[in-house]
């Protein structure tokens, strides 16, 4: 009966508390001798993350190691993998090695804790910014109304900032998007289009007081 691998035991953690793996001691845990037969289960894995958007240089980090041979030394091709990495090596392997099932299971449950770390991160990221952009957008209502802009006509100049972005109003923007009818489209942004009005709020802000504006229809 075959021993399962320990995986454990060669994974190493980098400076910013990551657990990574050494591609050339994931190797023979796997059941793999030849390098030149494990680079090519590395490449299938490497195009599985492309396919699915990972970034290779932090999922897949090449780089070079030196090893000995009798008196000589030469350099090698390494790659240090993430969870992320591994679990793709994994499913790209010979399945009839024993190994290579039993990466499966370990790295399907890792990749899946850390694929619930980094949602959890991303949504606290979102978050954060969610309430920059809903701070920034008062002090822009402040700043508007000592411009000259009516509170009865906020709503227009803040619908204007989305028409200037999207050439939609806030309300076509909800229809575009198949929101239900009343829903805050800033609650539902991801974090790339929460940022871009972030940007376009502080600036706008900043041009009115720049500019000194104090006419509504300026």
């Amino acid at each position: 009966m075959s021993q399962t691998p320990d995986f454990d035991s060669i994974k190493q953690i980098n400076i910013l508390g990551y657990d990574y793996w050494s591609a050339r001691d994931l190797m023979p845990l796997l059941g793999y001798n030849q390098w030149k037969n494990f680079i090519v289960v590395i490449k299938k894995a490497m195009v599985s993350a492309t396919e699915i958007g990972l970034d290779l240089q932090e999922h897949f980090f090449e780089t070079e190691k030196t090893v000995k041979q009798g008196r000589a030394t030469r350099p090698i091709t390494e790659y240090f993998l993430s969870k992320r990495a591994c679990y793709l090596i994994a499913q790209n392997g010979d399945s009839h090695k024993s190994q290579i099932a039993a990466a499966q299971n370990y790295f399907a449950f890792t990749a899946e804790v850390f694929d619930m770390q980094q949602a959890r991160l991303e949504q606290e990221q979102r978050l954060q910014l969610r309430l920059k952009v809903s701070e920034e957008n008062t002090y822009l209502s402040s700043t508007a109304m000592q411009s000259g802009v009516k509170s009865e006509n906020m709503g227009l100049f803040h619908d204007a900032g989305y028409e200037g972005m999207y050439h939609m109003t806030s309300a076509e923007l909800g229809t575009f998007w198949n929101l239900p009818e009343g829903t805050e489209i800033l609650n539902v942004m991801g974090s790339e289009g929460l940022a871009a009005n972030l940007f376009r709020i502080t600036q706008t802000d900043a041009k009115l007081k720049r500019d000194n504006v104090s006419d509504e229809n300026q």
